[in-house]
């Protein structure tokens, strides 16, 4: 799942700080980075067999920023389909 989303969030990543980009576009696409690198992070947290306290304070707090950034994607589609 990692690789998948490394390689689907490449062209974001690339242009990323390109002059092109309004800063809406700008603030989306680190809205949806932030939000796949939440997910990767959780994604390999919870693999560990064994938790304690700091471990599930962590993946709590991942999960929450997952959470805060999701809603950039909604955004990134809604910019894309009204340039077209």
């Amino acid at each position: 799942m990692i690789k998948t989303l490394a390689v689907n969030c490449t062209p974001i990543l690339a242009c990323s700080k390109d002059d092109w980009k309004t800063p809406m576009e700008t603030a989306c696409a680190e809205m949806v980075m932030g939000a796949v690198r939440a997910l990767c992070e959780f994604s390999l947290l919870v693999r560990q067999q064994n938790h304690c306290y700091l471990s599930l304070t962590v993946l709590d707090y991942v999960l929450k920023r997952f959470y805060r950034d999701k809603g950039g994607f909604q955004d990134m589609k809604m910019l894309k389909s009204a340039k077209t």
